[in-house]
């Protein structure tokens, strides 16, 4: 009797707490209905400025003056920086002395050649003096032709002493400071503009959904970029490039889309969530 009830005893412990180890399942409803939804695909993209511009100096000299600060928005056209005028001034004006040097002399040997030209008729003077001043005013002409493109140049030269901003954009490290030697054309450009409105978003996707890019390619394909941990709404852009090839690599080609980032939350070198919004289907069951 007494292992009787030990076991009857066992058992209903056994029962009950096998009930209470059962929490109840949750279950959600949902009520089916039909709603027009979107066909897309989502991606990883790379952002990229829509142009990139090192600026350089076109001269060598002194770096007088810098207008802007690291990292400030320039319009294009702006100035940006100030090199030493002084030694190319100098230059235009001897190129314009020597043009005026040589229209003076041309001037004369033309109306020697007027006047010399009844003289050789006559034969007051040879026919070699007369060829030779018709050369020498024939010389003349090449020589203020030449004194003319010096002075060009000079007066472009005397231009590259301010440098503009090529484009609208942001500006990064002044490698450059005020007071430094700058060469022509060297390697480090003094400074780089990223244009960042609008900014392009990169991505690739596997060559499967070429077909239904392509057939909708035709329309304004939307193209919706939002930021790892960024609480804000995401930026709606469009589909600007299908690259002409297939990777033969990875089976990816390449697209493009473009957003007008005039809150310029995307920035240049960062990756973004993307996702390509190829149409919609009405009556889906959802």
């Amino acid at each position: 009797a007494l292992v009787l009830a030990l076991a009857a005893g066992g058992c209903g412990r056994s029962g009950t707490t096998q009930q209470a180890g059962r929490p109840p399942v949750p279950v959600t409803v949902g009520t089916v209905e039909q709603k027009t939804v979107p066909v897309s695909f989502r991606a990883i993209g790379n952002v990229e400025p829509i142009e990139t511009v090192a600026v350089r100096a076109r001269i060598g000299g002194e770096l007088q003056r810098v207008f802007f600060t690291e990292g400030e928005t320039v319009r294009a056209g702006s100035p940006l920086f100030a090199i030493d005028p002084r030694p190319y001034r100098a230059a235009l004006a001897q190129a314009e002395a020597q043009l005026a040097r040589n229209t003076a002399l041309l001037a004369k040997a033309e109306a020697d050649i007027t006047r010399y030209a009844g003289l050789v008729q006559q034969d007051y003077v040879t026919k070699e003096q007369y060829d030779q001043i018709t050369a020498d005013a024939a010389a003349l002409t090449a020589a203020v032709a030449a004194d003319q493109a010096n002075v060009e140049t000079a007066k472009l030269n005397l231009d590259y002493c301010t440098i503009g901003s090529p484009v609208t954009g942001r500006t990064g490290t002044l490698n450059v400071k005020a007071g430094n030697l700058v060469k022509a054309n060297d390697d480090l450009p003094l400074v780089t503009i990223n244009q960042v409105r609008p900014i392009n978003a990169s991505f690739s996707v596997p060559a499967q959904l070429l077909p239904g890019v392509i057939a909708r390619r035709s329309g304004s394909i939307r193209v919706v970029a939002s930021v790892p941990g960024d609480p804000m709404p995401a930026a709606e852009g469009r589909l600007s490039f299908i690259d002409n090839a297939v990777d033969t690599a990875t089976g990816t080609i390449l697209l493009r889309a473009t957003f007008a980032n005039e809150d310029e939350r995307l920035w240049p070198g960062e990756f973004v969530d993307l996702t390509v919004i190829l149409g919609e289907e009405p009556g889906r069951i959802v």
